[in-house]
């Protein structure tokens, strides 16, 4: 279905897994849509790299978060895709001087931390005004100073539950807002095989444009036109998938600007950063059958978390991961320095003498201009409804989908994928 200008129905600016979603259900249903893409490749911060011919490794999202209910893990299933639960429990965790931390202090750990964010919870449901989720353990903590030993123990603690999970640091995360989101129940999943098969599935028949940089989106009651970096493009509606970073960042302009409810919304989330490292080395030297390895380095959220890869695709590598403030102050250092940080830690678990590696892989999602970081959160000050106020489409012409959009299934693949689904059905229901 087209119009008589020549022009397409429905523009779609993004090919990550919310503009895919969104355009793979419009081109279901007869809309003819165009999808348009600043990278030379589809997928967005879902990216699956095959630098190494027999081995596929995912640089943006990984897991499907709950299979059960899961749109992704439906579909997945539905198709066959091979998947690899990860056990959370199945943890080799070590203390800075690489002593083995014991199963029942783990345990009194996890209590204790539990108790802490509980108290912190009833104290941000008593203020008037939103403090950061630092802060509020601050406040919680006032009157039982910690040693340095308890100190590191909670800085890995907060570092990979919780910063990780979220990309930011709890010094920029909503004390009242920062756990609202739901799950989806179930066993956490990884692809072997890569996550790209999605974005492929998704991708069939559609007409998507690689290497069209988006600089302005302008919309009347006529129509809407999507200038980029190969000239211009008009249709009657456009959806924007752009991750929130982006329109953070300012890069995109909207004529006539965006509503001001929605720009207030934009500032309040926040967008943080999440780096992986996949270090290849030629025999495994750590706990093979772990799922995870954790650090509690001496200085808050250097190199504490680390993924088993041998357990996923039997063959020796590590995946680090970095986040927050860290995980942003790696990206200025050279490769060669990164990995050296990483063997660094590494040989204080392992002793001197295990092997460098041969290969490695890194993410600087924070310098990638077309993300500028890795999923949202809430900031501090920000409502749970601020991401409604950002997914509310505008006069009837322009939409908007992508993780920062559901309130629900935020800083999630199949939270991109049902905004996108949800943009589509809004555009069809008019």
């Amino acid at each position: 279905m087209s119009r008589e200008d020549g022009s397409v129905q429905v523009i779609v600016i993004g090919a990550g897994v919310a503009g895919l979603a969104a355009a793979h259900h419009l081109h279901e249903a007869g809309v003819q849509v165009l999808v348009l893409e600043g990278r030379d490749r589809i997928g967005g911060r879902v990216w699956t790299d095959r630098t190494w011919a027999d081995i596929p490794l995912d640089l943006g999202a990984s897991w499907i978060h709950g299979v059960r209910g899961n749109p992704i893990a439906q579909l997945a299933s539905e198709l066959g895709v091979e998947t690899v639960t990860t056990d959370y429990d199945n943890l080799v965790l070590y203390d800075w001087d690489g002593r083995r931390v014991t199963p029942s202090e783990q345990a009194e750990l996890e209590k204790w931390v539990e108790q802490l964010l509980t108290a912190a919870a009833d104290l941000g449901d008593g203020l008037e005004n939103d403090i950061s989720l630092q802060e509020g353990i601050n406040q919680v903590l006032a009157g039982e100073p910690l040693t340095a030993t308890r100190q590191r123990q909670l800085n890995y603690a907060l570092n990979t539950l919780i910063e990780h999970e979220y990309a930011n640091d709890i010094s920029q995360m909503s004390l009242r807002y920062w756990d609202e989101d739901e799950e989806f129940p179930g066993d956490d999943v990884l692809f072997p095989g890569g996550y790209d098969w999605l974005v492929q599935v998704l991708a069939v028949g559609l007409d998507i444009r690689l290497n069209q940089v988006v600089s302005q989106v302008i919309y009347d009651q006529n129509g809407v036109r999507v200038i980029t970096n190969g000239g211009e493009f008009a249709a009657a509606q456009v959806i924007v998938t752009l991750p929130l970073g982006v329109l953070q960042h300012g890069t995109v302009q909207f004529r006539p600007p965006l509503p001001q409810t929605k720009q207030d919304a934009l500032q309040k989330l926040g967008f943080g950063v999440l780096n992986k490292l996949y270090l290849r080395f030629p025999t495994v030297f750590w706990d093979k059958e772990a799922d995870l390895l954790g650090y509690m380095a001496a200085n808050k959220g250097e190199w504490a978390e680390y993924v088993n890869m041998y357990r996923v695709i039997g063959q020796p590598i590590l995946l680090c991961f970095n986040g927050g403030t860290y995980g942003l102050a790696i990206e200025k250092m050279g490769d060669e320095a990164i990995v050296a940080a990483a063997m660094h830690t590494l040989r204080t678990l392992y002793g001197p003498d295990i092997p460098a590696p041969t290969d490695w892989l890194i993410t600087r999602w924070g310098a990638d201009p077309f993300a500028r970081g890795a999923y949202s959160s809430p900031g501090v000050g920000a409502r749970n409804w601020d991401r409604d106020l950002l997914a509310e489409p505008i006069s009837g012409r322009v939409f908007f989908a992508g993780e920062a959009t559901i309130a629900n299934y935020s800083a999630t693949v199949h939270g991109a994928y049902l905004s996108g689904q949800r943009a589509a059905r809004q555009i069809l229901a008019r």
